[in-house]
């Protein structure tokens, strides 16, 4: 597994944050139904290197349920959970109170131009388990061409390293949290042909899927996978449909077989519209989300609705609109603005123009002082009880619940 997310609330959505929760225990479910020896978590089990305490006990919780089995769970860090440089990971709390997790890092002030210092930190980060070796890539919170240089600096040797196990006769899995070039060249920060020979590499960064998608020349024998993200978490992760879940690995044969296991997520919607004056905004946005219907006994669909914006429009009353249109829908649309300027309007038109209407977001963010969130969520609460939408109500406070600054910033206003 891979970029699990655990705590994660995309656009203040609490559903986000429950699906995420429910998509890794169904994923436990599966693992422990195969009977596998191990788990591997090539980054981003959490969100934040900071998980609120519910997203920390869930973890515990549901990996216990692992290791009581005897099922090893090695995680490699990612660029979400790794803190600064002198905070704990929450990956250390969980190897502190789980016997068989394993979350190894090397030891500060690691010297990278002292082979002898790197292979010991090497042999530091390798787990064995029987006939397996398991060999975990560090994560370093720093520039990608820093991350560039560090890896050309280990990569040697965690070649030597890896061919070390195989002549003990052990099955080598190598596991990092990183791109590789050709796969996804934006931030890579080696190619797949600079990967230690290992008998499977294990990988995350990448939120696509991507099992031996690419064969590198001269690396015919190259095992891999990005698991890809456990939850689609934005727009564009939304549009790209792939199978969610872990992936099962037999290492038992010649060559690796890999088993996608299929995880039921919440259904996502991307629809595109686009609208100029305030009136029109309820009509567009029924007209986009029309053909999006919910089946009996599904959860309520995601819809991600791309919007252009006049800027006549305030984003409230899209907010408003959206809130509104979601409660008779039985969906959450998920507004995303794109401010596009009046075309028909030209120079000469403004000065006729009176002004501009008030923005109520804004205005509880100015006088009241409130963030962002907070200000939305107070805006679908006045609209939930406008209507006397109690399921709406109880949504709405439940968001504010689990936003810790949104509690600290409403104790304040109600001791004014």
């Amino acid at each position: 597994m891979a970029d699990v997310h655990l705590g994660a609330r995309k656009y203040g959505e609490r559903a986000f944050y429950d699906d995420i929760f429910q998509a890794f225990e169904e994923s436990v479910e599966e693992i422990v139904k195969d009977r596998v020896r191990a788990l591997v978590i090539a980054g981003d089990l959490f969100d934040s290197p900071h998980p609120d305490n519910a997203t920390l006990a869930f973890a515990l919780r549901k990996l216990r349920e692992l290791t009581s089995r005897g099922v090893k769970v090695i995680a490699a860090r990612g660029e979400h959970d790794t803190p600064g440089r002198r905070e704990p990971s929450p990956l250390d709390v969980l190897a502190e109170a789980l016997e068989g997790f394993h979350a190894p890092q090397p030891p500060p002030g690691l010297k990278l131009t002292s082979a002898a210092e790197c292979l010991k930190a090497i042999e530091r980060m390798t787990i064995i388990d029987g006939k397996l070796a398991f060999m975990v890539y560090p994560f370093f919170k720093v520039s990608v061409n820093e991350r560039r240089d560090i890896f050309r600096a280990l990569a040697p040797c965690y070649e030597r390293r890896a061919e070390e196990l195989r002549s003990l006769g052990l099955s080598v899995i190598f596991t990092g949290h990183f791109s590789l070039d050709p796969v996804f060249t934006y931030d890579a920060i080696a190619s797949l042909t600079e990967l230690p020979k290992a008998r499977y590499v294990a990988l995350g960064h990448v939120h696509d899927r991507c099992v031996r998608c690419v064969v590198p020349p001269g690396r015919p024998d190259l095992w891999y996978a990005y698991t890809g993200s456990l939850y689609p978490l934005d727009v564009s992760e939304a549009e790209r449909d792939h199978k969610r879940g872990p992936l099962i690995v037999d290492l038992s044969g010649d060559e690796p077989v890999v088993q996608e296991v299929s995880i039921a997520v919440r259904r996502h919607v991307v629809l595109d519209a686009e609208v100029r004056d305030p009136k029109d905004v309820d009509r567009v946005i029924r007209a986009a989300v029309g053909k999006v219907a919910r089946a009996p006994n599904e959860k309520e669909p995601l819809v991600h609705l791309r919007l252009k914006v006049g800027v006549k429009v305030p984003s409230s009353v899209v907010e408003l609109s959206a809130s509104r249109v979601s409660g008779e829908r039985g969906l959450i649309i998920i507004p995303h603005i794109t401010r596009v300027s009046d075309e028909k309007a030209g120079a000469k038109a403004l000065p006729e123009r009176g002004p501009e209407p008030l923005d109520p977001l804004d205005v509880i963010k100015a006088e009241v002082g409130l963030d962002e969130l907070t200000s939305k969520a107070i805006l679908d609460l006045i609209v939930a009880a406008s209507e006397g939408n109690e399921e709406a109500i109880e949504k709405v406070l439940e968001r504010l619940a689990s936003w810790p600054k949104s509690l600290e910033s409403l104790r304040r206003l109600a001791a004014q």
